[in-house]
Parts: C-alpha cells; sequence; structure tokens
C-alpha cells in the first residue's frame, strides 16, 4: 500500500477514538452509493500539502461538520459512501486518488481491502 505511515497512523488514532478500534468490516468494501470495487492496495494517495491537516481541518461549506467523525458514523450505521474518483493511467496497474483522502485512509485503518470508486482522465496538474 502506498500511503504514508504516518497518516494512516493518524487514521488509526481517529478510529480508536471514536471507538471503533474493534470493528471489523463485514466485507471487503464499505457499501458505496455507486461505482465499483478497487483494491485498496493499488491506490497511490497524495501527500497534503505543508501545514494543511491530514485530517478534520475546518470545511467552510459544512461548517460544524466534522469529516473523519461523519465518515465513520456512516460507516458503523451501514450507511453507502460516495465513491473515490481515481485516475488512471492506460496501461498502469496502479491508480492515483483524486477525491477521497479521508475515505480512502479511514477504510484502509478499518481494514476494508476495497473501495468503491470510479474513475476520471482529469488529473489535477495535468493540464
Amino acid at each position: 500500500m502506498a500511503f504514508d505511515p504516518v497518516v494512516l497512523a493518524q487514521a488509526r488514532e481517529l478510529v480508536v477514538a471514536a471507538g471503533m478500534g474493534d470493528f471489523r468490516p463485514p466485507a471487503g468494501a464499505p457499501d458505496g452509493t455507486h461505482g465499483d470495487p478497487v483494491a485498496i492496495a493499488l491506490i497511490n494517495c497524495f501527500s497534503r500539502a505543508q501545514g494543511v491537516p491530514n485530517f478534520d481541518k475546518p470545511d467552510v461549506e459544512r461548517p460544524g461538520v466534522v469529516r473523519s467523525a461523519s465518515i465513520l458514523l456512516a460507516l458503523r450505521a451501514g450507511t453507502p459512501l460516495p465513491p473515490l474518483m481515481l485516475f488512471h493511467r492506460e496501461g498502469d496497474a496502479r491508480y492515483e486518488l483524486v477525491d477521497g483522502f479521508h475515505r480512502l485512509h479511514l477504510c484502509a485503518a478499518l481494514g476494508f481491502t476495497h473501495m468503491p470508486a470510479v474513475l476520471t482522465d482529469w488529473k489535477p496538474g495535468l493540464y
């Protein structure tokens, strides 16, 4: 898995703080609103810019919403999550994460092996 171990450890801390330390995934992938399952081990994740927190930075569009807590509550309740958005270059075995940083890391920390995802031909920095 091509994740920063520090970021994954932070996600695990959030899982434990939410009382989900003993959570065991009921399936390989969480329920998704749509998309196809992609192995987490095949997803490369971007790094946050220097000084930007990995989790729970303020969301100006949703004041008062703690993103990691809302994702963990949805997972606990079995609520389907939106799919990750992945970029996949023709002939490449791996995918690059475009959108879904919180969902990906929290699900990896919970032990899921796959994530629902949709593919895009757009990648930040390509155009």
